[in-house]
């Protein structure tokens, strides 16, 4: 992965390509690998978001999510995703 400077890409970019930098058995990623990932966390997160949301309006609880409604949207996906 080329070194660019700080301001080249966003913020959340930035991030992603510092965890890859910084695992070790990564050598090298094309720049395609960065979009990928990029693309991959939103939508992960879009889906756990909206899957808390369900969780919190049977609840109850209109436009107010609370952490554990956002914890058992992931475990519910990681076990549905895993299971």
């Amino acid at each position: 992965m080329s070194r660019s400077s700080n301001t080249d890409i966003p913020p959340t970019a930035r991030s992603i390509a510092l965890l890859l930098a910084s695992t070790p058995s990564v050598q090298d990623a094309q720049p395609a690998v960065l979009h990928q990932l990029l693309e991959f966390a939103h939508r992960y997160t879009t889906q756990v978001l909206s899957d808390a949301q369900v969780y919190a309006e049977h609840a109850g609880r209109t436009n107010k999510l609370e952490m554990d409604d956002v914890v058992l949207a992931v475990q519910a996906r990681v076990g549905w995703e895993m299971g």
